[in-house]
């Protein structure tokens, strides 16, 4: 099993944020100015915000070749650290196909984000031999009114900072999907602890390393050079919105299925996903179970990434253990 690369964060370097495919932005300078604020308080290091972030093209942060000149640029300057995007989209898979692949391979940092830009954790990763790291945004999560939540900031600093090194992935204590106003209006969104706790659709365990994403996001990039499937996967997915109808969530694993995916997976692990009701008598556990019924590996659902607050970070090329035995005992650690 070949271990990727771990970027960490440098003390006394500045962290950038990145827009790479929405213009939202430019369009709630408030939350982004929230978000700024509390992601320099919260990792206690200086923010530095690229004219892009604010760009808008169309419903983009500016042209495919803009967004990825400012992504070179940042990978390129030594004062940087990290990278966190400001929040996802639909299009941050054109920036891949523009990127220095040299220059991704040789400039190796910390890159976070979630949602769509899934294709920019992804292509990087299967481009540079790097980790990157599946965890929170800058307008969703450090955003966040009045602060962003403690679980969210702890487990992100665990994950990429060099002080301590996390081990086992574990839950909040309670959760929201509640509609947050990004206006002049933000109020402080109600936790709720009910159905707070990972549920295991299979039981057994598994090894391998950590990979995946948005499932949609994701799925798109299968055919692409952009997409590099570890040959013992420990296999992430989250779907969000209309995304998270039960209908396109059979038709999404499917072609997972279908392209060979699931021949690699050793353990699946599925995100906090509210939002997929039941449809026709038919649940997520019969949808997922039914898609899986030719492979054996555990399945542990309802965990906290992807659009749910507060969230993990997950780092997408590093090794991991799973094991489902039953709710209490659904273990997940990073090796």
């Amino acid at each position: 099993m070949t271990i990727a690369f771990r970027p960490r964060l440098t003390p006394g370097k500045a962290i950038a944020v990145f827009s790479p495919s929405s213009n939202a932005a430019s369009k709630y300078p408030i939350r982004l100015q929230q978000g700024i604020k509390s992601l320099g308080a919260a990792l206690n290091v200086e923010v530095v915000l690229p004219a892009q972030v604010t760009y808008s093209t169309g419903f983009t942060a500016g042209s495919a070749a803009q967004r990825t000149q400012v992504l070179e640029d940042l990978l390129l300057d030594d004062s940087v650290t990290a990278i966190i995007c400001a929040i996802g989209g639909f299009n941050s898979a054109e920036i891949l196909e523009h990127l220095d692949a040299e220059v991704v391979r040789r400039h190796p940092k910390v890159v976070v984000g979630n949602s769509d830009a899934s294709a920019l954790l992804l292509g990087i990763y299967a481009m540079g031999g790097w980790i990157t790291y599946f965890g929170p945004a800058v307008l969703p999560q450090f955003g966040e009114y009045p602060d962003p939540f403690p679980f969210t900031v702890h487990n992100l600093q665990a994950v990429i900072s060099n002080e301590t090194d996390l081990t086992e992935l574990g839950d909040p204590r309670a959760w929201t999907q509640e509609f947050a106003d990004w206006g002049k209006n933000p109020r402080q969104r109600h936790l709720k602890t009910e159905g707070s706790q990972r549920t295991v659709y299979r039981t057994g365990s598994g090894s391998g390393i950590l990979f995946g994403g948005n499932i949609e996001t994701l799925n798109m990039l299968i055919g692409t050079p952009y997409l590099k499937v570890p040959m013992d996967s420990i296999f992430f997915w989250e779907a969000h919105a209309e995304e998270a109808r039960l209908e396109r969530v059979r038709r999404a694993l499917t072609h997972l299925r279908q392209s060979g995916v699931f021949s690699h997976v050793r353990a699946m692990l599925i995100g906090r996903s509210p939002r997929c009701t039941e449809v026709a008598g038919l649940t997520l556990k019969d949808i997922v179970l039914e898609a899986c019924e030719d492979y054996d590996f555990p399945i542990i659902a309802n965990l906290s990434f992807g659009h749910t607050d507060p969230i993990l970070t997950l780092p997408i090329g590093a090794e991991a253990y799973v094991v489902a035995e039953q709710r209490e005992e659904a273990r997940i650690t990073l090796v």
